[in-house]
Formats: structure tokens, C-alpha cells, sequence
């Protein structure tokens, strides 16, 4: 339970080296598709605080969402068409049909991730999507997951031990951020099972006409 106040003594002695350490490394997974993102918006709740914590995590997850953008373009494109081919031409297709509203479903994948948030970086690469609308849906998209983690760095500062995990502001506060990891979820599940279910009673439907 003294690791949040070695961070927060280390944070205070070495600031600027705090904040370069952590903004490389959390580019890094992003950038690169690296699973721990989730570590590093913890990590930023307990060393910055949630407020400066959880700008900084957007601020990053934009940034490391254009460099794999960026990257996916110019060095992955045999890889994806290789091993992802199926996949990237349903992404395409699911793009163009809702081309008109397109920053919004980006919002709501990302949200709702029925398509891994990685895939959705580099797919959007592939097809080239503008800037205007890829960078901004994933900052927004990726709020509640950031928001979330950024979170529970802040209420892990707060333990000096095993008692203070009984603290009333403690457990509501990891309750509430269990609850909402579950809901979005088991939210994400229906809203797919409802969308499968809608393709196969239309498939049926135009079946049924022939």
C-alpha cells in the first residue's frame, strides 16, 4: 500500500521526467497497438490526479491513435490485406454505408467495441478517413474507458491499508467504476446480438422474395 506515495514522492522530486516517462510510454502502446493502455490511464490517475490525469490519457490516446493511423498507411498494408482481408473489406463496407454519419459510428465502436480499438486505428488507415473525423471520434469514443481508468489510479492513491479499502467513498467508488466495466459490455452484446438478429431476418426476407 506505499506505492502511491513512492510514485507521488517520486513525481515531486523528478515532475518533468514523471510526465515524459509516462507520455512515451503510453505513446508507445498506442501508437504501436500495444495492449496496457489501460495500465497507463490508472497510472496517470495516480501520479497527476484525475483532472490532469485524464486530459493528459486523451490528449496521448489521440495522439498515439495517428501515429498508428499513420503507420498502418505507409508500412502495414500487405500485413492487414494478408491476415485481415475479410475483416478490413466488412469495415469498408459497414464505412461507406454509413458514410453519412460516420464520425458518430466511429464514436459508438469505440464506445460499444465490437471491432477491437486497434483494428478500427489501422483500418481506418487502410481506407484512408479524414483527419477531421478520425481524430476527434477517437478521443471522444475512447472518454468513458479513459475516464474509467483514470479513476481508479485516483482511489488507489487514497489507500495506506487493508482498512482503507473498507471506506465507504472507496467501495462505492470501485463499485461504481465495476459496474459501468460491466455494463458497457453486456450493453455491447445486445446492441450486437440485435444487429445480427436484424441481418438474418432481412437475409430471410430477401430469400423468401426469390
Amino acid at each position: 500500500m506505499r506505492a502511491g506515495q513512492v510514485l507521488s514522492d517520486f513525481k515531486k522530486q523528478y515532475y518533468l521526467r514523471t510526465v515524459l516517462c509516462h507520455a512515451c510510454c503510453y505513446l508507445f502502446l498506442q501508437a504501436f497497438a500495444i495492449p496496457g493502455t489501460g495500465f497507463a490511464n490508472l497510472l496517470a490517475g495516480a501520479l497527476f490526479g484525475l483532472r490532469l490525469g485524464f486530459t493528459l490519457s486523451i490528449i496521448y490516446t489521440a495522439i498515439g491513435s495517428v501515429i498508428l493511423y499513420y503507420f498502418s498507411q505507409i508500412f502495414c498494408s500487405r500485413i492487414i490485406r494478408r491476415f485481415f482481408d475479410r475483416k478490413l473489406q466488412t469495415f469498408q463496407a459497414w464505412a461507406r454505408h454509413h458514410k453519412a454519419n460516420l464520425f458518430l459510428r466511429l464514436i459508438s465502436i469505440r464506445v460499444f467495441p465490437f471491432t477491437p480499438n486497434w483494428f478500427v486505428n489501422m483500418a481506418c488507415g487502410q481506407l484512408g478517413v479524414p483527419m477531421h473525423i478520425y481524430i476527434p471520434s477517437s478521443a471522444i469514443g475512447l472518454v468513458p474507458y479513459t475516464f474509467m481508468g483514470c479513476q481508479a489510479g485516483t482511489i488507489l492513491t487514497k489507500l495506506h491499508s487493508m482498512q482503507d479499502v473498507m471506506q465507504p467513498q472507496v467501495v462505492g467508488g470501485l463499485v461504481a467504476i465495476g459496474a459501468v466495466g460491466f455494463l458497457l459490455p453486456a450493453i455491447a452484446n445486445r446492441l450486437k446480438h440485435a444487429r445480427d438478429a436484424r441481418k438474418h431476418a432481412s437475409a430471410d426476407a430477401q430469400a423468401a422474395r426469390h
